[in-house]
């Protein structure tokens, strides 16, 4: 039965420790998991904050290209009323020609449905205040061509009464309202963006929304291996202080039989003799040597010197202390007994365990200033004085270490 115990417990901790190193492997591998994709969510949400910083600085590019343009637009126009010649018109149309270049290109890269809709409004105001400019070059050419250079405009706008009458003021007019519509679809770029508002804006707070619960999922994870790393170490460090206790109180007892052995017994002869100090009492000292009557029955429990320490630990008093200090020898520590009575109880062990076990014993007690080794070692030789005889099976040690037989 002990056996299946044994195993029993061997096969449950087995298991234990089987759950243990799944859960650990477990939690390491969620673990490296989560920050393997809070790290590719955090480098996704950094690359789209940064495309739309790169937005945000282009539109403004292009804003200041557009506003250039528009200067360069004045400049051609005043030149050709003046009849200076081209160079002022090919500065523009240059300048024109970079800019809707950029925007194709822009275009063409990679955006969000939303951005790329923007752009588009942006690279199509250009074609249309483009195409007004075209309409009133060729205006402008007409009427130079049939009455030479032409005084300085006068200043269109939306209440200009002439733009109504005049072709040449109308295609000014158109020219102007383009130009602030490419103004103002590059500014409704660039705030969509910088208030984080549409496509990009939406996967942006979505990428900060994963990369928020990636990062309380790992951080979860690691508490919890911390913490079960944290319940495995206190675990191991009861275990070893229980560990430690089972041979503390293993390295005091015999194992056969269950009582105190030679260490055990020494240190507890030392204490009794401080407490007779304490209290003026006694002390006596029995030492035993038992021979089974008949061989031993070899199966486990049967061995009479075993059945003799049980019966003698049920049968001595509170006080009274056992140990087995040898094969066959027990030795007695009997508090407030003088040798007279020790003598008894040697008398009474014997009754005990008879007829199984024969014993002889040897007895001295204390004269108050020998120490624990030499009353003992008194004992120890009233033992052998007791084998050495027959006619006594116990022999008293007297002070003085005279023997006296009983």
């Amino acid at each position: 039965m002990f056996f299946a115990v044994s195993e029993g417990l061997r096969g449950t901790a087995a298991r234990r420790t089987a759950l243990a190193v799944l859960l650990i492997l477990v939690l390491t591998a969620s673990l490296a998991t989560l920050g393997w994709q809070a790290l590719s969510s955090a480098k996704a949400l950094r690359m789209a904050f940064e495309r739309r910083a790169e937005l945000i600085q282009r539109a403004g590019d292009i804003k200041l290209r557009a506003v250039q343009l528009q200067v360069l637009q004045s400049e051609a126009l005043i030149a050709a009323l003046r009849g200076e010649g081209p160079a002022a018109r090919l500065r523009f149309e240059q300048a024109a020609q970079g800019l809707r270049r950029s925007l194709s290109a822009l275009l063409a890269e990679r955006w969000t449905g939303e951005e790329r809709q923007q752009l588009e409004q942006v690279y199509g105001a250009l074609m249309g205040w483009l195409r007004n400019d075209a309409s009133q070059q060729r205006l402008l050419d007409a009427a130079a061509a049939t009455v030479g250079p032409l005084p300085a405009p006068a200043p269109v706008g939306p209440l200009s009464a002439s733009a109504a009458r005049d072709p040449l003021a109308a295609a000014r007019a158109e020219g102007v309202r383009g130009s602030l519509a490419l103004l103002a679809a590059i500014d409704q770029l660039a705030r969509t963006q910088r208030a984080g508002k549409g496509g990009r804006g939406d996967a942006l707070d979505a990428r900060e929304r994963e990369l928020r619960l990636l990062l309380g999922s790992a951080t979860g994870c690691a508490l919890l291996l911390a913490a079960f790393f944290t319940g495995l170490w206190l675990r191991t460090l009861r275990s070893q202080g229980r560990l430690r206790e089972r041979l503390e109180r293993a390295s005091l007892v015999d194992e056969a039989t269950g009582l105190p052995n030679r260490r055990a017994w020494d240190e507890r002869l030392t204490a009794e003799l401080a407490r007779a100090v304490r209290h003026g009492s006694v002390v006596s000292v029995l030492v035993a040597r038992v021979q089974a009557a008949a061989p031993a029955v070899a199966r486990r429990g049967t061995d009479p010197r075993v059945r003799a320490a049980r019966t003698w630990r049920a049968a001595l008093r509170r006080d009274d202390f056992v140990a087995r200090i040898g094969a066959d020898e027990f030795a007695f520590i009997l508090p407030s007994c003088n040798a007279g009575h020790a003598a008894s109880m040697a008398g009474r062990l014997q009754r005990m365990v008879q007829p199984a076990v024969r014993l002889r014993a040897g007895i001295a007690s204390w004269d108050r200033r020998e120490p624990a080794e030499v009353l003992a070692e008194r004992a120890g030789e009233a033992l052998e004085r007791a084998l050495r005889q027959s006619e006594s099976p116990v022999c008293i040690a007297e002070a003085s270490r005279t023997l006296q037989a009983v």
